[in-house]
């Protein structure tokens, strides 16, 4: 009898294996950035809570370092089927989503990590059906992004004033990083974040204007020499949740809503890891002995005027891409990044209690 059951039990057990099988969905994640990169690593954190609340009826394998897509291919890949979700940053398709960049340009702007990354989810759900006709155009669903820490002005060889910035040749991607540059006396130039380290070592670029985390997830500390230790803004034109939207809308609705309720944790605490390798980042730097300049008064002057003065330019720019009314785009998402920053401030470095609110008035009706 014993035997009898054991064999049944094994059969039961087998089959419901089977239907488990056959019912799961794995989805195919692209990244470009590294495995050991703060975006990739809160992903596979992403994933693993999809996984868990799914029952593992739903999970995803990443494809990171470019494996499946490179960077400015992603969206198209991402549209075409080759993966079904990717990490998107906007300012890499320029030409398909020009109401999208608009945002992603405003970095000048917003100077707290969690509240660009709140109100670019915000202003792009919620207030912008021009962007979200953009992504549909591109065959994808849209979803967020998490922000990485602020940008800094990090170069090869020592700064004493800012005049040694003159001249310089400084990585950008964007309008507005290029036009910021330009204002102090620098050289413009347009790389990706994977040629960084390469473009230092060949003297294609003295400078980056980048995160400091990206020191850690592309290991620049070898290339850099020096740091403007002086936070310049917070790039918040990424989409860190971008579906296929075809493979989107095949999921079972409740798979859909597992994707979505899992992104609002998932932006906090993915914010919150580029965050903390900034420290260690500084510890490191230090050991490697990288310098952090203190700004002189000149430095932080020009900046300021540049905040003001690069409005009028930003609205010009967005129009000249085909935009649909940046002005009134920009407004709105001043609005909510004041909206947000009053939120954040209020939070006081726990955002646990600020769950709910993203979920209600984000993705209240997704």
């Amino acid at each position: 009898m014993d035997g009898t059951l054991t064999r049944i039990l094994a059969v039961a057990a087998a089959t419901l294996a089977m239907t488990a099988t056959a019912d799961a969905e794995q989805l195919r994640y692209s990244t470009f950035e590294p495995p050991n990169s703060s975006s990739t690593i809160e992903m596979e954190r992403y994933f693993a809570d999809i996984a868990e609340a799914s029952g593992g009826s739903l999970t995803a394998r990443i494809f990171p370092g470019g494996q499946l897509l490179g960077g400015p291919g992603t969206l198209k890949g991402v549209g075409d089927g080759v993966a079904d979700g990717g990490f998107v940053p906007a300012s890499f398709n320029q030409g398909e989503l020009r109401n999208t960049n608009v945002v992603a340009d405003m970095a000048f702007y917003v100077r707290d990590a969690f509240v660009a990354a709140l109100a670019s989810a915000d202003t792009t759900l919620t207030d912008c059906p021009a962007c979200l006709d953009e992504y549909a155009t591109a065959k994808v669903v849209w979803l967020a992004g998490f922000a990485g820490d602020p940008w800094y002005l990090m170069c090869r060889d020592p700064i004493a004033t800012t005049a040694d910035l003159r001249g310089r040749k400084v990585r950008v991607q964007g309008g507005s990083p290029t036009r910021y540059v330009e204002s102090f006396g620098g050289v413009a130039v347009q790389l990706r974040s994977t040629e960084i380290e390469p473009g230092l070592r060949a003297g294609q670029i003295d400078c980056a204007f980048a995160s400091l985390s990206w020191m850690e997830d592309y290991q620049l500390y070898g290339t850099i020499g020096a740091v403007v230790d002086y936070p310049v803004g917070v790039f918040s034109g990424v989409g860190s949740y971008v579906f296929n939207s075809a493979r989107f809308e095949s999921l079972s609705e409740e798979h859909r809503k597992i994707l979505v309720d899992a992104i609002p944790n998932s932006i906090v605490r993915g914010t919150q890891g580029y965050l903390d390798r900034v420290k260690v980042v500084r510890e490191k730097a230090a050991q490697q002995n990288v310098s952090f300049w203190q700004p002189d008064e000149q430095f932080i002057t020009l900046l300021e005027t540049f905040r003001t003065d690069d409005m009028p330019r930003l609205i010009e720019d967005m129009k000249n891409r085909g935009a649909t009314d940046p002005e009134k785009m920009i407004q709105t998402h001043l609005a909510n990044i004041e909206k947000w920053r009053e939120r954040v401030e209020a939070a006081n470095g726990d955002l646990s209690g600020l769950l709910g609110t993203i979920a209600d008035e984000i993705y209240g009706n997704r």
